[in-house]
């Protein structure tokens, strides 16, 4: 092999690289703003639209859905008696394998207590989803 066909591959292949870390990049940002937006719909008290945020969301019963949303509207009264609510929501690390990821936020609350969770998430389809 020439000199030049060595170079020529190994520009192809540091392409192909490049390539796949902006992607790779690219989901690592829309996982951790997936995350991080449910947080603020349970912050926010949209308790419905975070249930919905759930992976299995749509196979789960009405009833079932209910009781999920008035266990995490409990969470949320319980987060406001102690801390006074959350306050801020930070996305601050990732683990990423293929379709499933670890998201680690950071949770201020309102008394300045700050709680490190980590979030599991899965892609269902387009979607970044809770697990």
């Amino acid at each position: 092999m020439s000199k030049t066909g060595f170079t020529l591959i190994i520009f192809i292949i540091a392409l192909v690289l490049s390539g796949c870390r902006r992607r790779t990049d690219a989901e690592h940002k829309a996982v951790r703003a997936a995350a991080q937006e449910y947080m603020e719909m349970l912050k926010d008290g949209e308790i419905d639209d975070y249930v919905a945020g759930i992976v299995y969301a749509d196979s789960m019963t009405g009833d079932y859905m209910s009781q999920m949303a008035d266990l995490l509207a409990e969470h949320v009264a319980m987060l406001q008696a102690e801390h006074g609510g959350i306050k801020e929501v930070r996305a601050v690390a990732d683990t990423l394998l293929d379709q499933h990821a670890q998201v680690f936020l950071e949770v201020m609350f309102a008394d300045s207590t700050i709680e490190s969770i980590d979030l599991p998430m899965v892609k269902d389809g387009k979607t970044w989803k809770m697990q």
